[in-house]
C-alpha cells in the first residue's frame, strides 16, 4: 500500500491525512540525525498498517540523507525489533 505520507519539516514529523484524520511521526534531530520520538494513528484509522508506513517513510529518509536513527517512540522500538532488515 502506497500512502501519501508527507514530510513536514517545520513541524519536525511525517504525516498522513486520511479520511479527514491525521496520523504522523514525531521526531527531534540531532547531529547526524534523529530521534523517532512519537507516532500517533486516531483510533478510527487503526489496524490498516499505517503506523509501519510511517515509521519505513521515515526510516527511507533517513537512509537516503545518510542518518542515524534513534528510536524513542516504543512502537518504533518494536517495530525495528520486528524488522531488523528495515534498519538501514
Amino acid at each position: 500500500m502506497d500512502l501519501p505520507i508527507i514530510h513536514m519539516p517545520a513541524k519536525h514529523r511525517f504525516e498522513l491525512l486520511m479520511e479527514g484524520q491525521t496520523a504522523y511521526i514525531e521526531y527531534n534531530t540531532f547531529e547526524g540525525g534523529f530521534d523517532l520520538a512519537h507516532t500517533y494513528v486516531p483510533k478510527e484509522l487503526e489496524g490498516r498498517g499505517i503506523a509501519a508506513a510511517l515509521v519505513k517513510k521515515a526510516l527511507r529518509y533517513a537512509h537516503d540523507h545518510h542518518w542515524q536513527v534513534k528510536a524513542s517512540c516504543p512502537y518504533v522500538s518494536a517495530y525495528l525489533q520486528r524488522h531488523p532488515e528495515e534498519n538501514l
